[in-house]
């Protein structure tokens, strides 16, 4: 399973981002993402580099390499 991140998503890989308040904790869900099996994150940006999240490594794609991993998967879920 991966994990895609886009235009607002983005922000969840900037320390200490803020929280809108009375939602949820989105930087502790994403700590967690190995206990949903989910096994690559992905981050649409203009530049190809790995990008440190904790302990889970985010690998930078440029929007056509996203589109083209969204026509091969089997199942998407977008929020």
């Amino acid at each position: 399973m991966a994990l895609l991140l886009d235009k607002d998503g983005l922000e969840l890989l900037t320390p200490g981002s803020a929280q809108p308040e009375g939602d949820r904790n989105l930087h502790k869900l994403l700590q967690s993402l190995p206990l949903y099996e989910v096994e690559r994150i992905y981050a649409v940006t203009p530049s190809e580099t790995v990008l440190p999240m904790g302990e889970l490594q985010v690998e930078a794609i440029t929007a056509e390499q996203s589109r083209s991993l969204i026509a091969n998967s089997r199942h998407v879920i977008s929020f």
